[in-house]
């Protein structure tokens, strides 16, 4: 229980993905409670219960330190700047402008920040990022030409406020949202704004058939290991790994990982060509020979499962494995939520998500699936011969 409380609570803080953990969790939770209050052998119930609240505090306890220490180190008694409330109510103001032409995947159009120039001075300020080229290109991101679509915007508009001076501490770059905030709303209310009618839903049924398209394209980009690359896709066709500009910024970024964090890594120094090429090249190998066995390796193991539920329900071996099908039903189904995830995300949000990064995850599951699968059979397999055996 302590240990599954750390690892909820980890996973909630470093990669806020309780959303499609949580049915599992949830899940897995309700059924352990259900047998144990419906077993009739199960003895000490209460305290049994009372477990659960270890990881509930442990959660609560960690969660609470981390923003009383953000409020320490700056002012602000929160988790993280998307889940303040200031960040959401700048995020409502702003993309709740009625424009003539409206974008599903466009939270703020170029016709909505004019608008917003000119009724909020503070807003204005961002206009010179906005209008005027920059190292990173948030426009070209996405299917919308000359938009910056749902997913981008949010790092566009941090960018811009960072880029007019207000993100030298959390207390000023708060300021500043609730200054535009404030800007907008006045505007809103005296009808400089027209304000649009939230029709938003959390998904357009009418895009089901390319929801169930992405998650089939997902679940083949997946299983087969597409862009499972341990080169650098960037000088393509030559015998180095990176050209010497890329290496150069890839460096440049380590460096700045290691002042951070204080932890050693790879710099300028330490780099060596000719060993890592060889780490590379080989680690390269075994991720082309498992994309290759991989699909069959799934198949074997989706009916490794099927037969574990045969014995699952076989009067004869009735429930003897129930504890290994939990974990595998579990393990199945956090897998399959994360390719929804990614295939609502590449549907309703923006394009691109079906990726390498996005999908990381889930090649832990896959393997674990894969692996628990057989293995759990062939004991099972091997406990109703001894029982034979015994009889």
């Amino acid at each position: 229980m302590i240990g599954f409380g750390f690892s909820i609570t980890c996973m909630h803080i470093c990669r806020e993905e309780t959303i499609w953990v949580s049915p599992f969790v949830l899940s897995a939770i309700a059924i352990t409670i259900s047998f144990i209050v419906l077993d009739k052998d199960c003895l000490e119930k209460t305290k049994k219960l009372l477990l659960y609240l270890i990881p509930i505090s442990i959660f609560v306890i960690i969660i609470f330190v981390i923003c009383l220490f953000n409020y320490i180190a700056y002012g602000l008694f929160t988790l993280n700047q998307y889940s303040g409330k200031v960040w959401n109510n700048v995020m409502g103001a702003i993309t709740s402008v009625k424009v003539e032409k409206e974008y599903d995947s466009v939270p703020v159009s170029k016709e909505a920040m004019q608008k917003l120039y000119e009724v909020s001075p503070a807003f204005n300020e961002l206009k010179e990022y906005f209008e005027t080229p920059q190292d990173v290109n948030w426009y070209a991101y996405g299917q919308v030409e000359g938009e910056i679509e749902e997913g981008w915007f949010s790092w566009a508009f941090i960018a811009a406020v960072d880029y007019a001076g207000y993100c030298t501490d959390a207390k000023t770059a708060n300021n500043f949202y609730k200054k535009i905030t404030d800007e907008v709303n006045k505007a809103y209310e005296d009808g400089r704004l027209e304000k649009k009618e939230n029709k938003r839903t959390f998904f357009d049924f009418n895009k089901t058939d390319e929801l169930l398209k992405n998650l089939k394209l997902a679940y083949i980009y997946q299983i087969n290991m597409n862009g499972c690359e341990m080169r650098a896709p960037i000088d393509q066709g030559t015998d180095t790994l990176v050209d010497e500009e890329a290496i150069g910024f890839i460096l440049e970024q380590i460096d700045k990982f290691k002042e951070i964090t204080g932890n050693n890594s790879t710099n300028s120094k330490t780099y060596n060509y000719w060993v890592d090429r060889v780490k590379i090249n080989s680690l390269e190998n075994i991720t082309k020979v498992y994309a290759k066995i991989s699909p069959y390796l799934f198949k074997i193991a989706i009916l490794t499962y099927i037969l574990g539920f045969i014995i699952f329900f076989r009067k004869s071996t009735r429930f003897s494995n129930f504890k290994e099908m939990t974990l595998l039903t579990g393990i199945l189904i956090l897998y399959i939520l994360r390719l929804l995830v990614i295939s609502y995300t590449e549907t309703a949000k923006f394009k691109g998500a079906i990726s390498t990064m996005y999908l990381a995850s889930t090649y832990s599951m896959q393997f674990a699936f894969e692996i628990l699968s057989v293995w759990f059979l062939i004991n099972s397999l091997k406990k109703k011969r001894s029982i034979k055996k015994e009889d």
